[in-house]
């Protein structure tokens, strides 16, 4: 079924790939012959003909790469006389002819757009639920800057001399409690330290450190925050739309609004925003933030019913605390013996509200009426999990009589277990299964059955309005695109603009795209993949409007120039400027796939599903 399901995949994906092409390439077919230009050919694919036929003087053929297609229409040169390819001389091309004929292609690719987001209207797409804040899990003290030789898989051997087994993450976060230990300076007191390091190939070797304090920290920003703005712009997606405005920021700072347990008026807290070397130099924030804390469903006849909860309700506070995790929050409800009721704060569809529930005897999940969903999102093969029988989507209900009410604490019961038999129940298909003896892997200091887990909350499905969808991509597309030549305006204004710049080398072509398209289809189906085709339509749109020389904007442009000059351009200067930006093109194209093909291992590592083996599992845990 996995070789099925992949190969549906690979189908899928050449066939809208191409098709966003071949109904751009059509768009100048249908524009051309309405505007009767001479037009050669108009083949589906490219490469050697399969099969063809002349109809009207028009070529069409089928070539043998499925990847979209092309439109031969020798008078969109600019040449006062052009030429056909068998040497016959054709008039000049009227300029508003040449105009409509190269808008045409955008234009069906909008076109196209439209229709799928139409479609897309009347079925949802998958979007995460609203979330207009965000909780910090951690603040790094120094910043896990990856230079001086050090790199992110290495493991830490000793510091200053002292034998030490950990890695730069925990030297980031543990900085002042393991100062002592291991002869660190204050973090107030930054200076070079003596790392010897060990590689994937177990080479070690000694190198010196120079820490970074961590900007977020000095700048007061720490745990348990809940942060509301960015830049003065309220949060609506929560985290993914909190790393986004992070990574799009074009600013010298980031300017966070956060609520801090205990305190009544918002915080502002303003620091330098660094590139983030972990997320290929973007203004990705070193801090961790998670959404808060969802319920996924309420139990019949419960407390929580009763006060009027519901599934999907965000639980942002209890007693005033920030609820960070389930385990904080039945924590905080343990710290308040004597009290009858708790007083909660949560958001519901982005909209915050307080309610309080009536505390049973018993503070755990199923007594109060909560249900959270820690849900199996792969199973390692020839791993003690596959070889118990746990599958994909089974939902983990307990372990060793533990109710399980996030993935961390599922973890911890299995690291606990040295190995010894547990039990397991899991939720299958509405029905509960216990799977006893299940024994973890010895795995270096870890132990380990093989899952992965996932206990945020899913995706819901939307009905967005064709325009919202087209508004969206337009508005990413412009602000990615503003971005890019801000070097350049900024200059020119004078304006300062962030370390964190978002660069060429940040962009993807078709096979980042492709491969993206892949991972989109593997993770959310048929409706994710149609989502990724809307937008790859309809920026392909855009960014071929753009007004430069090869692009179908920029024969928009010398054709509205010529008009308004009432004559030709000089065709030497035409060539010059074409040639100059076909290498550029060109040598674009290229970067962008050479730099493509190096984030492939990780990007297909982060999208996988089908099982990787129990050895691979035990070799990513031991790095970093």
């Amino acid at each position: 079924m996995t070789i099925i399901a992949n190969i549906a995949i690979i189908l899928f994906t050449v066939f809208f790939f191409g098709f966003c092409i071949f109904i751009h390439e059509f768009g100048h077919l249908l524009a051309a012959i309405w505007q009767k230009l001479v037009v050669e050919k108009f083949s589906i694919g490219f490469g050697k003909k399969i099969w063809g036929f002349k109809k009207g003087g028009i070529e069409y053929v089928i070539s043998w790469l499925p990847f979209g297609g092309f439109v031969s229409i020798p008078q969109l040169d600019t040449a006062e006389t052009t030429k056909t390819e068998d040497g016959r001389e054709l008039p000049h091309g009227a300029p508003m002819a040449r105009a409509v004929t190269a808008f045409a292609g955008p234009f069906f690719n909008i076109l196209f757009g439209f229709v799928l987001a139409t479609v897309m209207w009347g079925v949802g797409v998958w979007k995460n639920p609203p979330a207009s804040s965000c909780i910090v899990v951690d603040v790094p003290k120094i910043l896990p800057l990856y230079k001086d030789g050090l790199k992110e898989s290495d493991v830490i051997v000793a510091v200053n001399g002292v034998p030490y087994d950990g890695s730069i993450d925990d030297l980031t976060y543990d900085w002042e409690s393991l100062k002592d230990s291991l002869k660190l300076p204050p973090v107030e007191q930054l200076e070079p330290v003596a790392l010897t390091i060990r590689d994937k190939k177990g080479h070690e070797s000694d190198i010196t450190y120079t820490p970074q304090p961590g900007l977020e920290w000095q700048a007061g920003l720490r745990p348990y925050d809940r942060i509301t703005h960015v830049n003065g712009k309220a949060l609506q997606n929560g985290f993914s739309q909190l790393y986004e405005m992070h990574a799009y920021n074009g600013l010298p700072q980031a300017t966070l609004t956060v609520v801090r347990p205990g305190e009544n008026t918002p915080l502002e807290i303003a620091y330098e925003q660094l590139p983030n070397p972990l997320y290929e130099g973007l203004g990705v924030p070193f801090y961790s933030a998670r959404n808060p804390i969802a319920v996924s469903g309420i139990l019949p006849g419960s407390p929580a019913e009763a006060a009027g909860f519901k599934a999907g309700d965000q639980l942002l506070s209890v007693f005033g605390k920030t609820v960070a995790s389930t385990r904080s929050l039945f924590e905080t409800l343990q710290e308040n013996p004597s009290a009858t009721t708790a007083d909660f704060l949560i958001a519901r569809n982005g909209k915050e509200m307080p309610l309080s529930v009536q505390l049973p005897a018993e503070r755990n999940a199923k007594s109060l009426g909560f249900v959270f969903a820690v849900i199996i999102k792969n199973v390692f093969q020839d791993s003690p999990a596959e070889e118990a029988g746990l599958k994909y989507q089974d939902r983990v209900l307990k372990l060793n009589g533990v109710e399980i009410t996030e993935a961390t604490a599922f973890t911890e019961l299995v690291k606990n277990s040295k190995g010894a038999p547990m039990t397991i129940v899991l939720e299958r298909d509405g029905h509960e299964i216990t799977i006893e003896n299940l024994s973890a892997r010895e795995a270096g200091d870890r132990y380990l059955i093989g899952v992965e887990l996932d206990d945020t909350p899913p995706k819901a499905i939307v009905h967005l309005t064709p325009w919202k969808q087209f508004t969206d991509v337009f508005n990413q597309t412009a602000k990615t695109l503003s971005l890019l030549f801000k070097p350049i305006t900024s200059k020119i204004s004078g304006t300062q603009t962030s370390k964190s710049q978002v660069k060429v080398k940040h962009m993807s072509g078709v096979v980042g795209i492709s491969a993206l398209l892949w991972g989109t289809l593997k993770s959310e189906g048929l409706r994710g993949g149609m989502s990724l085709i809307i937008l790859i339509t309809f920026s392909l749109a855009f960014v071929n409007l753009l007004p430069f020389p090869v692009l179908d904007g920029g024969h928009i442009m010398f054709a509205f120039i010529e008009a308004i000059i009432r004559r030709p351009l000089p065709v030497k200067l035409v060539s010059w400027l074409q040639n100059i930006f076909a290498g550029l093109l060109i040598f674009l194209m290229v970067y962008i796939t050479f730099n493509d093909f190096i984030r492939l291992p990780k990007f297909i590592k982060a999208f996988r599903h089908s099982a990787p083996s129990m050895e691979q599992l035990e070799t990513e845990e031991k790095t970093p």
